[in-house]
């Protein structure tokens, strides 16, 4: 799945190889609206996205087995290591994050 995101912050967004390098998005899926049974990160690479630039981040996903599903994503700033790492989530900063369902037949 791909994911296109747009910065219109004021500063440029730093990607960088590692969890706690530089800016990232954290994905979740869930099944049912119930507990989280898959999670990963995408946007760990090299990249700067200036304000007014766009990056597509490419989402892995497993096969999923039938049913209803939810996909939840929020970009986050990992440089504030000494706080939890949700604490940087951009959501936290008014970022609305994507939240998606889907169905698998």
């Amino acid at each position: 799945m791909k994911l296109r995101a747009t910065n219109t912050a004021d500063d440029a967004w730093q990607f960088q190889p590692g969890d706690f390098a530089a800016i990232h998005l954290m994905y979740k899926v869930a099944r049912d609206n119930t507990d989280w049974i898959y999670e990963n990160k995408a946007g760990l690479f090299r990249r700067t996205v200036n304000p007014g630039e766009s990056i597509d981040l490419q989402l892995a996903l497993p096969a999923f087995g039938p049913g209803k599903y939810v996909l939840v994503a929020e970009f986050i700033d990992a440089r504030g290591c000494s706080v939890p790492i949700r604490a940087n989530s951009f959501v936290k900063c008014g970022d609305a994050g994507v939240s998606l369902e889907f169905r698998v037949e």
